[in-house]
């Protein structure tokens, strides 16, 4: 969150029933900056969950659910440093009036009208609490949106908010459900039911196939286009579907763990767990948090039917001198542009602690696979044998295949095999692409021809 020009992380810290404040305005040093912990002042902290910020009449909010506590805790955080409590409510589990916060998840806030909502998942109750916060320390309930036969709610976990045409719509992730449920809260007091879809469900000849245990969703524009990403745990995969029109709903693609497009292959997507979009240099990527990888798997969404991967990082590589320390079951990631530099904070429970990575300066988001090809069907560098005086073409570059695109050039070295006298001649074919900076990829072919009296000087 950006506070008076100075960007800081809040992080919540699960079996600490806490949250730690930490100015990240200078990324390669962040500095804590406090922290506050479940007490006689924080009283819906254990467990602390998930927690969304928001700014209400010029004032900056954090709002952290309480798994354990089955509550929302509202703290003022305009001075970062000194952090005060607001308000708390709770689950009628433990004496609480609202309904649908027993087992607090996933929140997010909207601001609809002019008023502000807090957005709550309650994984137990399987449905969605919907709190007026406009006057943050007099929360009012507004009502909730809960799970049937039908829809897919069972375990809610994850909320996501979209706008589309007019209408604002909550998308959420029913992990036991294996699928998302949509629903139309422009009325926060009257929220309907728009589409649900799961996982083995078909649309035409598409199908939805990476949603089992969906946890995490995002959404995103592009090319004016509303998408929605889901992860699924169970899946080892993510689910990107069209939203265009949110009651028929269409699965575009999917990706997974061990799967390779081209000569390029998802190493981290082991435990999907989290999901977040940022662009970059005018492309889309979609960023993944997985557990059992340790890791992170970065692709390029900027053609949604088409995804690919990019690159992959997990706990222990290195870059230069620098190392991924903070990785070790990688639960949850976010994005932040700091001085026109993009980067990814992903929040580790088994490294309780925070890697931040530049996703501009470290190459994180440059291609640096070379592009593949092949000469006449031979994919590597071979050898061809001629008589004296026999007659010789050139190969063909074709097959080219990399997700950054070849108008960098093809160039056929200028060495060729000259048949009228022997020995031997090395002819190279080189595909460069548009990466930046440019990969290249060459294959040389040698030309080997036979002896004669006037071998070439």
């Amino acid at each position: 969150v950006l506070i008076n020009g100075t960007t800081y992380a809040l992080v919540t810290g699960n079996w600490d029933a806490g949250v730690q404040i930490v100015n990240i305005t200078t990324p390669s040093s962040p500095v804590p900056v406090a922290s506050f912990f479940d007490d006689t002042d924080y009283d819906a902290l254990q467990e602390a969950y998930d927690i969304a910020t928001v700014l209400i009449n010029g004032t900056t909010y954090a709002l952290v659910t309480g798994n354990w506590d089955a509550g929302i805790q509202i703290v003022n955080i305009t001075t970062p440093s000194t952090p005060t409590p607001v308000a708390s409510f709770f689950g009628r589990v433990v004496g609480g009036s609202y309904q649908f916060l027993d087992s607090p998840h996933g929140i997010t806030t909207i601001n609809i009208t002019g008023k502000t909502y807090a957005l709550i998942t309650d994984a137990f109750h399987d449905g969605v609490q919907i709190i007026d916060i406009t006057t943050p320390s007099t929360p009012v309930d507004k009502g909730f949106f809960d799970d049937s036969a039908s829809l897919a709610l069972d375990s809610a976990e994850n909320i996501a908010t979209v706008v589309i045409d007019g209408t604002v719509y909550a998308l959420v992730t029913g992990s036991r459900d294996d699928g998302v449920q949509i629903i139309d809260i422009t009325t926060p007091g009257s929220p309907s039911h728009v589409a649900s879809f799961f996982n083995g469900t078909s649309v035409g000849d598409k199908t939805y196939d990476a949603l089992d245990g969906a946890y995490d969703i995002a959404t995103v524009f592009i090319d004016n286009i509303p998408y929605a990403l889901v992860t699924g745990v169970l899946a080892d995969g993510v689910q990107i579907i069209d939203i265009t029109t949110p009651s028929a709903p269409v699965p575009v693609a999917s990706f997974f763990d061990g799967d390779s497009v081209g000569s390029k292959t998802y190493f981290k997507l082991d435990g999907a767990r989290s999901v977040t979009t940022v662009s970059v240099d005018g492309d889309t990527y979609a960023l993944v948090a997985s557990t059992e990888d340790h890791g992170v798997q970065i692709i390029d969404i900027t053609t949604p039917s088409a995804p690919v991967p990019v690159t992959s990082f997990r706990d222990g590589d290195s870059v230069g001198d620098k190392t991924y320390d903070a990785l070790e079951r990688a639960f949850d990631i976010a994005t932040v542009v700091i001085d026109g530099t993009a980067y990814a904070l992903v929040a580790s429970n088994g490294a309780n602690g925070v890697q931040i990575v530049s996703l501009n300066s470290s190459g994180a988001m440059s291609e640096t696979t070379p592009p593949t090809f092949s000469v006449d069907g031979k994919t590597d560098d071979y050898t061809t044998v001629l008589e004296l005086g026999a007659s010789y073409t050139r190969g063909t570059i074709r097959n080219i295949d990399d997700a950054s695109g070849t108008d960098g050039g093809q160039t056929i070295g200028a060495n060729e095999a000259d048949t009228s006298r022997s020995g031997t001649y090395l002819v190279t074919y080189t595909v460069t692409d548009n990466a930046s900076p440019p990969n290249s990829r060459t294959i040389t072919e040698t030309v080997n021809v036979g002896e004669d009296s006037n071998p070439p000087q």
